[in-house]
């Protein structure tokens, strides 16, 4: 995907996760005191280009994983996946450093894995078990060569029995939600393009041809969080006629806008575009989970969402 670079905009405006009806999705803070939820833990072992030996990109990607964290109140079951006789979980993640789907299993081999034994292609990575913490939400991150600045997604189930979809406490949902399509909340991946001009700067970024990769960072893990992504039932599901119609979302936006519309147009669902319609939509700056107002023009004043293309 093509990526300007964008305001560091997080607001409960911009990017309400309410749209989730029938479950309860993370939401943002209404209060000024941080509730304990969700702590994203960047993992840097996929990161087979070298991007994040940069101490300074390792630096940036931890501050918009924290302020993600913050700001997110949803809790989430621990995950402990064993090597078992009948069923050895697996997941799949883009593989932040080649861009090629990865499967891992559970399993500690084809031997004892048992989605192999019934007919599925052998695992690419066998784990010999995989635990989480509670609240754990694991990040995936590297470097690749990239068309745009960006690319970020949740990780996502690969070809489990029917049951652990199902089963609300599985190491899909975790307490959270339930179905094939909804989003799965073991973590994400993220791949940043090789040969930008990156700023890595907080406080006075290079201007220029250089890219905030504070602001593309904080972009893409929303999308791995669920936020205009295209593999996501919860929010697809809420696209009429190419615009989003979550009530409270809408609702949010029009009071911080001062203006009614009629659902937020997004770029083009035959495309799978799912951002944000470009320059279309402004709101404020989320104030909690301390935000960095470098490059925009400050807290209480409107501009561009954070999901934008």
């Amino acid at each position: 995907m093509f990526l300007k670079p964008l305001m560091e905009n997080i607001s409960c405006q911009s990017i309400d996760f309410s749209y989730i009806k029938n479950v309860r999705l993370v939401s943002f803070l209404v209060t000024l005191i941080p509730l304990e939820g969700i702590e994203i833990k960047v993992d840097y072992r996929y990161d087979s280009q070298g991007f994040f030996d940069n101490p300074a990109a390792k630096m940036v990607i931890e501050a918009a994983a924290a302020r993600w964290s913050r700001i997110l109140d949803q809790t989430l079951l621990p995950v402990n996946m064993k090597d078992e006789e009948l069923v050895d979980g697996r997941f799949e993640i883009i593989h932040p450093g080649n861009g090629k789907n990865h499967v891992l299993s559970a399993a500690a081999s084809e031997v004892t894995d048992f989605y192999f034994e019934v007919g599925q292609p052998a695992a690419d990575e066998y784990l010999g078990g995989f635990s989480l913490d509670e609240d754990i939400w694991i990040l995936y991150v590297g470097g690749r060569n990239l068309d745009g600045a960006g690319r970020g997604a949740p990780i996502g189930g690969s070809r489990n029995l029917a049951e652990i979809y199902a089963d609300p406490e599985s190491f899909l949902n975790r307490g959270f939600n339930v179905g094939v399509d909804s989003l799965t909340v073991i973590g994400g991946t993220v791949s940043f393009d090789l040969d930008r001009n990156w700023s890595f700067g907080f406080l006075q970024p290079e201007g220029g041809i250089s890219l905030d990769f504070y602001s593309i960072a904080l972009h893409e893990i929303g999308h791995c969080l669920g936020l205009n992504a295209r593999t996501v039932a919860e929010f697809h599901d809420l696209i009429e006629e190419d615009r989003f119609v979550g009530d409270n979302a809408v609702t949010a936006f029009e009071i911080d806008a001062g203006k009614e519309v009629v659902g937020l147009e997004i770029v083009k669902s035959t495309l799978q575009d799912y951002h944000w319609k470009d320059g279309e939509y402004q709101s404020k700056i989320f104030p909690l989970g301390m935000p960095l107002y470098c490059g925009t023009v400050g807290a209480g004043n409107l501009q561009d969402l954070l999901m934008e293309p």
